[in-house]
């Protein structure tokens, strides 16, 4: 893919610390005159911030929330072992204005290293973490390597947070991220109206790209002398929009240099002659469509599974390219039964008359063959609207360079045109999906999202967080015989390396594996209808759905480690809902674990129970 993949520290270690029954905690890493070597901060390569909506956890998106509205923080750090101080502890400091209290909880998780699992529910924590004079101390029990991938979950609610003006800014060390969150306030129409006098409650912060930028920026036709003098801000689409080769030359970037917000508002943002986005190091591209709610999909029943999404393209009036207009995908859901499941499949029908569209056509070369291209270090923010390319790639991180390149996708549609994958996430990367569709993605790997491996390796590969979102309606095509080079595996996802987490409402479902057939030669070497797990990948399912994928060969759907590879793929399932998946000729119609993979399937609670139901396999 000529992506320029650099190499990186084998990926040796991963602690979950889950504080979710604490009330006191919410996390600022400025550093502060308490914080010293080994403080945590410096070692922050991500950090989310999720807020409770309708039972489910969303991306933050700038909205005024009220008291009692529960916060959630997903932070990633890579610790060198030499940050450690000589009790194998590291620090996070907390500004005065958190109210905290002394304790002490184990840690509970489990943490691979170098070919071993502990499960630590048998043998034991792997360390503690203690809160006391604002500061949280994370003890590691025998660190075995160089490098520790630490991933924190922190639960908290607002009106624990001390308000200045009806907000409180949080600052980021590293990597230097600013949030301010708004507090929802009572509010009169006669201070905006003297006429008026009726009480109105403020229920959303009015959009900015951040604190300290003013009313958007309107723009439409051709941009090309904006985007040349810089994008900076927030800016508002009141028309069809461009962008063309005038730039520069063709296959040009439209450079992310400043923090960029920009609202579609229902209109199109056409990118011509291969032109794209490039974020870079250290800047945040987001994209929104404040007319979402104008075409919400209605849902009618369906039969079957594995089955493809359905895109319909209309010519656009003007210059004759072929614009998303009506989408089609399917989800299958299950409905609990007691110790079963009943599953329905449901066509989702989505008209895109009145969307926000971002229509891009690039070109095959590296480093310039997706919509969005994210250099390590940038982050971009999907929260909604449409996004389609007629070349390789919606969204793909950049492999050379350093920190971390992040995509937080909240909402909306990343529609491929079955020519590539959706998602190409090279190695030390992110991906936090919370929602969104991810769909029409068709490759011999990993159609909707592929997870590659460092440079010259087959290990040590990028993370996905899959907290909710649909992955659905993508294709792994072609056959062949067992080939590290060629898997032709993973139509929802392919993990060459790397961690996958699943959990929340997050659906992997109606993707397939088409092409293969097993034969007395050729017995289950690929697979894999919803994720297909390779090499050292991990494969963490806590909860979510994978649902009516279709394997031609093995695993319908988790396909977990094959015959002949680098490392051992592993899958830890806990919680989640693996049902109506179908192996066609080979094994697993649920779940197929393979000679260089291991599985280990842990009930932990009654509150998060295990389904594996309704799965076929047709070997006959």
């Amino acid at each position: 893919m000529g992506k320029g993949n650099t190499s990186m520290k084998k990926q040796v270690g991963k602690i979950i610390l889950c504080l979710l029954t604490i009330t006191m905690v919410f996390v600022n890493f400025t550093l502060s005159t308490k914080a010293t070597d080994y403080d945590l901060s410096q070692y922050i390569s991500q950090v989310a911030l999720e807020y409770e909506k309708d039972g489910s956890y969303i991306a933050y998106d700038q909205s005024a929330l009220v008291d009692q509205t529960k916060l959630r923080f997903n932070i990633t750090a890579a610790l060198p072992k030499s940050s450690l101080d000589v009790n194998n502890s590291i620090r996070l400091t907390m500004p005065d204005h958190l109210a905290l209290e002394d304790t002490v909880a184990p840690v509970s998780a489990i943490y691979s290293y170098a070919g071993e699992s502990h499960d630590y529910s048998r043998d034991g924590p792997i360390g503690s973490y203690t809160v006391k004079d604002h500061q949280i101390t994370v003890t590691i029990n025998n660190p075995q390597d160089d490098t520790l991938n630490v991933y924190l979950q922190i639960n908290t609610t607002l009106n624990q947070l001390t308000f200045t003006n009806n907000e409180v800014t949080l600052a980021f060390s590293a990597p230097s991220t600013t949030i301010t969150i708004k507090k929802a306030t009572e509010t009169t129409e006669a201070q905006t109206n003297e006429t008026q006098t009726t009480p109105k409650t403020v229920k959303r912060a009015p959009l900015k790209a951040n604190s300290n930028t003013g009313d958007p920026i309107m723009i439409s036709g051709n941009i090309n002398d904006l985007v040349k003098s810089g994008l900076s801000g927030s800016y508002q689409l009141v028309g069809k929009t461009t962008v063309d080769k005038n730039i520069g030359n063709i296959g040009s970037p439209i450079n992310i240099n400043n923090d960029v917000t920009i609202d579609l508002n229902g209109n199109k943002l056409q990118l011509y002659d291969k032109t794209f986005f490039y974020i870079k190091s250290g800047k945040h591209l987001t994209i929104i469509d404040s007319q979402a709610d104008n075409y919400k999909p209605t849902v009618t029943d369906a039969e079957g599974v594995g089955k493809r999404s359905i895109l319909t393209t209309e010519k656009d009036s003007q210059d004759n390219r072929n614009i998303p207009s009506i989408l089609d995908y399917y989800v299958t859901e299950p409905n609990v039964n007691g110790t079963t499941t009943n599953d329905t499949t449901k066509k989702y029908t989505v008209d895109f008359t009145n969307a926000g569209r971002i229509f891009s056509e690039t070109g095959e070369v590296g480093n310039q063959d997706s919509t969005f291209m994210i250099e390590k270090g940038g982050t971009l923010d999907f929260k909604s609207g449409v996004a389609y390319n007629t070349g390789p790639h919606i969204v793909a991180t950049k492999g050379d360079g350093t920190g971390t390149a992040t995509l937080n996708l909240s909402g909306g549609y990343l529609i491929g045109n079955r020519s590539n994958n959706v998602i190409w996430n090279n190695a030390g990367n992110v991906l936090n999906i919370s929602g969104g569709v991810i769909t029409n993605g068709y490759a011999e790997n990993g159609g909707g999202i592929y997870n590659n491996a460092a440079d010259n390796s087959a290990t040590g590969g990028g993370t996905i967080n899959m907290t909710g979102g649909i992955i659905t309606g993508n294709e792994a095509y072609n056959d062949g015989n067992d080939s590290t080079a060629n898997r032709f595996s993973g139509g929802g996802i392919y993990m060459k390396s790397g961690i996958l987490n699943i959990s929340g409402d997050a659906y992997i479902t109606n993707n397939t594996k088409s092409s293969g057939n097993s034969t007395f030669n050729h017995y289950s070497v690929h697979g894999g209808g919803g994720v297909a797990a390779d090499n050292d990948s991990q494969v963490n399912m806590s909860g979510g759905y994978v649902t009516g994928n279709k394997s031609n060969e093995a695993g319908g759907g988790l396909y977990i480690g094959y015959y002949s590879q680098d490392g051992l793929a592993k899958l830890t399932l806990t919680g989640g809902v693996i049902a109506s998946n179908i192996a066609q000729t080979g094994e697993g119609g649920g779940i197929r674990i393979g000679g260089s993979g291991r599985g280990v399937i842990r009930a932990t609670s009654k509150d998060n129970p295990i389904y594996i139901t309704n799965n076929t396999t047709n070997t006959g």
